[in-house]
């Protein structure tokens, strides 16, 4: 297998939220795990599965002391049972706590 990814890719194990369909107005929220992460993309582990092209903001808790939080929007570009690839819309994130 040929790897096309370009930017390292670093095992992580860390809470996110995950919120997508806002736009569209059938939005929905979602908490699980990141599973990988790259400065393009990540890999994240969720309980329901996503669909290929949907816009995402993902929140990602820092394992840092209080409540740490790095926002980015993405798009799901890939997808396996109770995973789903993303690439990151911006190689910025936002910080802050996410909204309830």
């Amino acid at each position: 297998m040929i790897e096309r990814r370009s930017a390292k890719r670093f095992q992580v194990g860390w809470p996110i939220r995950v919120e997508g369909g806002i736009d569209t107005g059938s939005s929905f929220i979602q908490e699980g795990m990141l599973r990988n992460l790259s400065s393009n993309g990540a890999l994240l582990a969720l309980a329901n599965n996503l669909s290929t092209g949907t816009q995402l903001d993902i929140h990602i808790r820092l394992p840092l002391a209080g409540e740490k939080w790095m926002k980015y929007p993405a798009s799901v570009v890939r997808t396996e049972v109770g995973f789903a690839a993303v690439k990151f819309e911006s190689q910025r994130p936002e910080f802050g706590i996410p909204l309830v």
